[in-house]
């Protein structure tokens, strides 16, 4: 009798520890998604949006007199603007879960970004800070290492986390607002495609049309694939992605197409002539860098079709309509190399093979 009430009681205890231990996991996820907005730098960056400015503000100044450098978080950033993206989602999203206030960035980073976000340049490169940087550790976070504010954490090159990019998107997404002036060149380039697919279609109303972005990577990309045992997608795989975009949203539809290839898409999407559009007809020089503008194009449209590549997925980061991603073959098997994490994070993600691959023999299937 004794011991069935000693078991009782233990059984007690442990429910008892349960539930505030699960009162305390639910206080520090709130924590991290309620407050972070709130602390200072990201209210500074709002008003910066808001006003324009190009510099620091002196509320937000960065007065730390130790020598030592403690509780930063930065990017070992790569060469690629899509995988630079990619990675300073990856710092953002870590910044926000571990509660982190201070973050720098490399000084071509920062500037490069600042041209097309401007709230990136409110962020300092690393000899702009009073302190000294001796040490960082690595992120996501070795097993058994625990965190702690005084510890100086790096995101190495190529390590973006979709999981952690996706968890705190819409907080991310403050950061990147595009500039004024991209973004309204970007309005007057939409309005005119919309204009003339209204002509096209005869329409007396300005009834809604629906914008859909494909980007085509191919050039160094398809070297890449192929050095990797892969098959880069065809035409096939747009195609078919065109046809499902066609059904879904009906005949007043039109896509506006992006590549790094443009004989290549010239040949492949010039008998569209009902619905297509080619980004470059409507080229403007907004940030300095050519792709600029097709970046900022591709990610204010309602959906998109992408390709493999990080400068496509992060284009689709922006977008909160249908995002189709191609899945990839690799080493005689089929892989989705990208948005597998993303398609189990955002229900607007749909993964699409490339129907020429059902026809190559030799070829088998694999999760």
């Amino acid at each position: 009798m004794r011991t069935h009430q000693t078991i009782k009681f233990i059984g007690f205890l442990i429910g008892i520890v349960s539930i505030l231990k699960g009162e305390n996991i639910s206080k520090n996820t709130k924590k991290s998604h309620l407050r972070w907005p709130q602390e200072l730098p990201w209210a500074i960056r709002r008003v910066m949006l808001k006003s324009n400015l190009t510099t620091v503000p002196r509320m937000w100044d960065y007065n730390d007199q130790r020598p030592q450098c403690e509780g930063y978080i930065s990017a070992d950033s790569s060469w690629g603007w899509g995988n630079q993206i990619s990675e300073l989602f990856s710092v953002f999203g870590y910044a926000i879960m571990y509660d982190m206030k201070n973050i720098m960035l490399k000084a071509e980073v920062r500037d490069r970004f600042g041209k097309v976000f401007p709230a990136m340049k409110a962020i300092p490169a690393y000899d702009e800070l009073p302190c000294k940087i001796d040490n960082y550790v690595e992120v996501p976070l070795k097993k058994g290492l625990k965190f702690n504010h005084t510890l100086n954490l790096v995101s190495k090159q190529f390590a973006h986390d979709n999981r952690i990019g996706f968890t705190f998107r819409k907080e991310i997404l403050q950061l990147f607002d595009f500039a004024e002036n991209i973004k309204e060149v970007i309005r007057n380039t939409k309005a005119r495609i919309k204009a003339t697919q209204r002509q096209r279609m005869g329409l007396k109303t300005a009834l809604p049309i629906t914008l859909v972005g494909i980007q085509c990577r191919r050039t160094d990309y398809i070297n890449h694939i192929v050095f990797f045992g892969g098959l880069s997608v065809t035409e096939y795989y747009y195609y078919k992605a065109m046809d499902i975009m066609r059904t879904k949203f009906g005949p007043n539809i039109a896509f506006v197409i992006a590549s790094d290839d443009l004989l290549w898409i010239r040949e492949k999407f010039g008998h569209y002539s009902q619905d297509v559009y080619f980004a470059v007809d409507y080229y403007q020089d907004v940030g300095g860098e050519s792709f600029v503008f097709d970046f900022a194009l591709l990610a204010s449209l309602d959906h998109i079709i992408i390709s493999p590549g990080t400068f496509s997925s992060n284009a689709g980061y922006f977008i909160d309509g249908d995002v189709i991603f191609p899945d990839c073959r690799f080493q005689g098997r089929l892989h989705a190399t990208m948005g597998t994490q993303i398609f189990h994070l955002s229900h607007n993600w749909h993964s699409l093979t490339d129907p020429s691959f059902v026809s190559i023999p030799n070829l088998t299937y694999a999760a």
